[in-house]
């Protein structure tokens, strides 16, 4: 039986997308000649590589899907892209077995090294692999990168839980993790607030950016034995754009915030407990 998944909508890839680390996609059309020659090999890579929540393989029909076949500019088929992270990764233009082959066994190696669950490859410097809640926009690369660390400025920050520097790490958070595979229990990789219900974050960049989304991680324990107070996932986001200096909570009180977001329940990814907020 055929592990490759068909692709019936844009939502269908977007989903594809976001619950698997690794995807190998087809573009091809049922009239297309080369791409008949070389779905046996793509079947084949399919059956012998396919790993729940690691590799997915699937198959996109260009003329059932013209939009996803439009944004992704496809204009020779067969076409396949590999996905990771929700990022394209690498094109292979034409019936090419031995490119194709190559560049998907290549794959094999970093998804042998996936955890256990196989929701995730996790990051190493070899492979410059990155956990990601939610699948990048196209077009649109990760710039966790880009962030100045060394200026980083939160008030009202829980000194007893991360630091400045937590929310941008690029590990898979240890609540994410089996309880069993985690050595000298779990880490503080989340961030508080030791006052209220208020963080106030300072991000500078290292450069001018355009910021089409941001993807917020929040994992509650649910630990109602507890005798702290659960804390509360984010709610509301107010965005102050291009300010040389951080702001304190009087003056941005004072202030209409340049942009201002409410998270709805429904934004959370159950699997990966990441909102993702476009602005």
């Amino acid at each position: 039986m055929s592990q490759t998944v068909t692709i019936t909508s844009a939502q269908h890839f977007t989903q594809v997308l976001n619950s698997s680390r690794i995807v190998v996609t087809d573009f091809y059309a049922d009239w297309c000649g080369p791409c008949k020659a070389v779905a046996p090999v793509y079947e084949q890579l399919s059956s012998q590589l396919s790993r729940p929540g690691s590799i997915t393989f699937t198959k996109v029909n260009t003329d059932m899907q013209k939009d996803i076949a439009q944004s992704y500019n496809i204009t020779a088929m067969p076409t396949f892209l590999i996905f990771k992270a929700g990022r394209e990764t690498k094109r292979i233009r034409g019936a090419d077995p031995k490119a194709l082959d190559a560049a998907v066994k290549q794959l094999a190696q970093e998804a042998a090294t996936a955890d256990e669950g196989g929701n995730a490859v996790e990051s190493s410097a070899s492979s410059g692999a990155t956990w990601l809640g939610a699948a990048a926009p196209r077009n649109y690369p990760d710039i966790t990168e880009q962030v100045d660390q060394l200026g980083l400025d939160f008030l009202n920050l829980d000194g007893e839980k991360g630091d400045k520097k937590t929310p941008f790490q690029t590990n898979r958070p240890s609540a994410l993790a089996d309880k069993k595979t985690v050595a000298g229990g779990p880490r503080n990789d989340w961030i508080e607030s030791d006052t209220d219900e208020q963080l106030m974050l300072f991000i500078p960049f290292m450069c001018t950016l355009k910021l089409h989304s941001v993807h917020i991680t929040s994992l509650p324990s649910g630990d109602s034995d507890s005798d702290d107070e659960t804390p509360m996932r984010p709610k509301t986001l107010k965005f102050y754009t291009n300010r040389s200096h951080n702001l304190g909570f009087d003056e941005a009180d004072d202030m209409p915030a340049t942009q201002e977001i409410e998270i709805k329940p429904s934004d959370w990814d159950p699997k990966t407990g990441t909102a993702k907020v476009e602005l």
